[in-house]
C-alpha cells in the first residue's frame, strides 16, 4: 500500500512538473512570436485575444460534449472513453483560461504589467493546448483535423523501381541446408 502510495504520488508530481514546464515553454514561444510579430501588443489587444481563446475553449468543449453524447448513443465504448478524457481535459483547461481572463482584466485594471504578461502567456499556452485537445478528440471518432484550414495537399507518387507483379512467394531452386553434425559422442 505504502509503495502503491509513493508511486501514485511520484506519478502525480511528475504530470505537475511536466504542465508547469510544457506551460512555460510554451508561453516564453508565444511572448516571442508576439515580439517578432512587431510592436508589443497593447493590453486591449491581449485581452481581446484571452477572450477569442475563452471563445475556442468553449466551443471546442461544446464539440466534444455532442460527439460524447453521440458515442455513448452508439454504445462505442471505445470513443466514448477517449473522448470523455478529452472532455474532461478540455473542461479544466476552459475553466483555468475562463479564471486566467478575469486575472488578467484585473492586472488591466490595476496596471501590473508583470501580471498582464504573465496571465496572457499562460492563457496563449492554454490555447495551444485547447487546439491540441480538440484535435486528439476529432481523432477518437475518426476525423483528422491536423492539417484543416491550411492549405495543405497530400500528393502520391510510387517509385518506378518497385515491382509490380507478386514477390511474396518462396523463390524456387534447392536452398535447403543441411543440419549440423553431431557435437556429442552420445549421439
Amino acid at each position: 500500500m505504502r509503495r502503491v502510495l509513493g508511486l501514485g504520488l511520484a506519478a502525480i508530481s511528475l504530470f505537475v512538473l511536466g504542465g508547469v514546464s510544457a506551460v512555460s515553454a510554451a508561453s516564453d514561444t508565444t511572448v516571442q512570436e508576439l515580439e517578432a510579430q512587431g510592436p508589443a501588443p497593447t493590453a486591449s489587444q491581449m485581452l481581446e485575444k484571452a477572450r477569442a481563446i475563452l471563445a475556442d475553449a468553449e466551443r471546442s468543449t461544446q464539440s466534444a460534449t455532442q460527439s460524447l453524447r453521440s458515442a455513448r448513443k452508439e454504445n462505442d465504448v471505445v470513443k466514448s472513453l477517449c473522448l470523455d478524457d478529452k472532455l474532461a481535459q478540455l473542461e479544466v483547461a476552459r475553466a483555468t483560461v475562463e479564471e486566467r481572463v478575469l486575472s488578467l482584466e484585473g492586472a488591466i485594471q490595476a496596471n501590473n504589467a508583470e501580471g498582464i504578461e504573465h496571465d496572457f502567456s499562460v492563457v496563449s499556452a492554454l490555447g495551444d493546448r485547447i487546439g491540441s485537445l480538440a484535435n486528439e478528440a476529432g481523432q477518437c471518432i475518426g476525423e483528422d483535423r491536423t492539417s484543416e484550414g491550411t492549405g495543405s495537399s497530400l500528393q502520391v507518387t510510387f517509385d518506378p523501381a518497385i515491382p509490380t507483379t507478386d514477390t511474396s512467394s518462396l523463390p524456387l531452386g534447392p536452398n535447403i541446408s543441411t543440419p549440423p553434425l553431431a557435437a556429442s559422442a552420445t549421439f
